[in-house]
């Protein structure tokens, strides 16, 4: 992910130039209307800037952004196509719409910039109101990258064959679909036996996914 830099006295900056030639935008369907729409707006604003002639979007852009003619600057492409053009994403939402695009985008390392539509967001930290400076900041290469952490989980039939694989960012949740029952779970690492438990599942969960737990539990920012 990428964290854009507030310009401060004293403080220590990064800078490298952004070269992106392929930007996308992801965003929450059921946002704020008028939020959105100042979102597309300040990325219109920031293709300009870039020299681009447009971004690329998989999903149908919204009503807002089409009366008011901004759809020539968005490029609509299939999921396979973004999945495999863009080298930037510019998610505008919450933080399940990014935990959603990181997943989508696991087979390749894409940096990803999390705008918050919403009232709170951890991994779109940039808050709406701030999305102009902030591209700008980012067109402008005052930017640091987050690595994180990403999981894979498989899910495998009685014949040992992989009928479900993903690669997530935040948990791998193992449970009962259609109702809560105690299981046995028997938890073994790299072959080796670990632990058995009894409950109604178990959570293997990156540190980006430990904090909204702790968080839900009433613990602190992990």
């Amino acid at each position: 992910m990428l964290h854009w830099m507030p310009w401060k006295t004293g403080l220590k900056r990064s800078l490298w130039m952004a070269e992106f030639n392929n930007i996308g935008v992801v965003y929450k369907p059921k946002a704020d209307s008028e939020r959105l729409n100042q979102s597309f707006l300040a990325i219109e604003k920031a293709l300009v800037k870039w020299g681009l002639d447009h971004a690329f979007c998989y999903q149908d852009m919204p009503q807002e952004a089409l009366d008011s003619k901004l759809s020539t600057r968005f490029k609509r492409v299939s999921k396979e196509q973004f999945r495999g053009t863009v080298d930037l994403v510019i998610v505008l939402g919450g933080d399940g719409t990014l935990l959603s695009l990181a997943r989508m985008m696991s087979r390749r390392e894409v940096p990803i910039f999390g705008v918050n539509l919403g009232h709170l967001g951890f991994l779109t930290e940039t808050p709406v109101d701030n999305i102009d400076h902030a591209l700008g900041q980012l067109i402008a290469g005052q930017f640091t990258y987050d690595n994180r952490l990403m999981l894979h989980g498989e899910i495998l039939d009685q014949d040992d064959e992989v009928v479900v694989s993903e690669t997530v960012l935040n948990d791998v949740v193992v449970n009962k679909a259609a109702l809560a029952r105690i299981m046995d779970l028997k938890l073994t690492i790299d072959g080796s036996f670990a632990s058995e438990y009894k409950s109604d599942g178990l959570i293997v969960s990156t540190p980006t996914g430990s904090t909204a737990y702790s968080l839900a539990a009433g613990g602190a920012i992990i």
